[in-house]
């Protein structure tokens, strides 16, 4: 009967939750001894972003601790055994969060990159797509004594928080990526800045012979590892004496010269360094084999093609500098300073190189182009507008006039130094004419001014 069916029950589906953003707890976490001069920048660029900090002091006789405390970071004590990695490997172990910035103490990020840090990593903790990145890459600049990037690497400095991640290696110790099963995500827009390389840095601290002797260790037990004595070389090259320079070069070479493949940093510096004494010590053939071979083994490296225009303008062949030299500007415009670490790290100092070739080339279509645009980035390079000058007057014959109103587009003439620079510069190349009409733009009280100061 109708009325004693049973009723079907219908189940409705369980309401779809709302996705709730994992939240990022970033543990920022750093290894230490004796760094009182640079522990608050340090802590600072985290603060307001890293949930925690952990300061791991090796053995600090300076006020590291106390600054560090002072600023709210958690401070534990590890005993130094000469190992980088088990020091940090006991950083990251004392780290809760799920992801960890682990930077020297001479490393920080800029107030501008580290909310782009942020986004990307809420980015991987929330983005079905970027979840099975566990290590993020960035660029690292080193710089000099004036504060300027003088040689930038990548390197992967914020990692996922997984167990299975650690370090290995008592100096120059290096994270187990390639053990594991997951990408590497590479950022161009945020990037840690070091200190750690300038001159003034080694100064007073035993850094540098620290290091030798703990990477010599190293390379007694795996000597046939081109890799430690790279890193060896590097070291021992950083010492004031000609004999540490000598040894390094023969380390050096050992690498160069070895099948063995080593990071690609570490092989550009042992062969740069090996064809800039020989260019040094004159012994020019030498120097451009290797250059030869250099390019050979890494064939878009700028620098290479930048020493090989050095070696060929030096040996008279202007033609093929130039050729060397326009494969560096068009390698540049390629990948930028990216493959360009020590010697064409910006552009100004292709288009020295290229105006210098169209001089000798008396190419002076090209020689004002490059001139004006390496000028443009330093006006007072007289070894490029004296050459340039002479091109455009004995070669091109190019009147007084015209070579005054190009000199208008680069120089201030209303500055004073500036039309007693070129004053200068015209009656060094005997250009007596240009001078008088440069002179001409000079009022009385400069020209008095100008005596003061010969």
């Amino acid at each position: 009967m109708a009325g004693n069916k049973k009723k079907r029950k219908y189940h409705r589906p369980p309401a779809q939750k709302a996705s709730i953003a994992r939240p990022v707890r970033l543990s920022q976490c750093m290894i230490v001894k004796n760094e009182e001069h640079n522990i608050e920048r340090a802590l600072s660029w985290a603060k307001g972003y890293a949930f925690e900090q952990i300061v791991v002091d090796t053995g600090s006789t300076d006020r590291t601790v106390e600054i560090a405390e002072s600023m709210g970071a958690k401070v534990y004590h590890f005993e130094w055994i000469n190992d980088f990695s088990a020091a940090k490997n006991y950083a990251i172990s004392l780290c809760t969060g799920n992801w960890i910035a682990i930077l020297d103490a001479d490393e920080w990020l800029t107030q501008t990159d580290v909310p782009k840090l942020v986004e990307i990593l809420k980015m991987c903790s929330n983005d079905v797509k970027f979840k099975h990145y566990d290590f993020i890459r960035t660029p690292l600049a080193n710089l000099d004594d004036e504060g300027k990037p003088f040689h930038t690497m990548t390197q992967v400095r914020f990692i996922r928080n997984n167990r299975n991640i650690f370090y290995s290696g008592s100096i120059h110790e290096s994270l187990n990526i390639e053990s594991k099963n997951s990408e590497i995500l590479e950022l161009d827009n945020v990037t840690i800045l070091h200190t750690g390389y300038q001159q003034s840095v080694y100064k007073g601290t035993d850094k540098l012979d620290r290091n030798i002797e703990m990477i010599s260790r190293e390379v007694e037990k795996d000597p046939d590892n081109m890799q430690l004595k790279a890193y060896l070389a590097d070291s021992i090259y950083e010492k004031p004496d000609e004999e540490s320079k000598k040894k390094a070069l023969a380390i050096y070479k050992e690498v160069t010269d070895s099948e063995q493949i080593v990071h690609a940093m570490l092989g550009r510096n042992a062969f740069i360094k090996i064809i800039s004494s020989y260019i040094l010590s004159g012994d020019i053939v030498i120097a451009e084999e290797y250059t030869h071979r250099a390019i050979e083994r890494m064939p878009e490296y700028i620098d290479f093609y930048a020493l090989l225009n050095e070696i060929q303008f030096k040996t008279g062949r202007y033609s093929d500098a130039w050729d060397s030299i326009r494969m560096a500007e068009a390698l540049f415009e390629k990948y930028g300073a990216t493959q360009s670490n020590t010697i064409i790290d910006k552009p100004s100092l292709l288009f020295r190189a290229l105006c210098l070739c169209a001089v000798k080339l008396e190419d002076a279509e090209n020689a004002v182009k490059y001139a004006t645009l390496a000028l443009r980035e330093d006006k007072m390079q007289v070894d490029l507008l004296g050459p340039l000058l002479g091109v455009l007057k004995h070669f091109s014959n190019t009147p007084d006039i015209e070579v005054l109103g190009f000199l208008e587009k680069l120089y201030d003439f209303e500055n004073m130094h500036d039309k007693v620079f070129l004053a200068r510069v015209a009656n060094s190349l005997e250009l007596l004419d240009l001078r008088d009409m440069i002179m001409a733009r000079i009022t009385p009280e400069e020209v008095a001014f100008m005596s003061t100061t010969e």
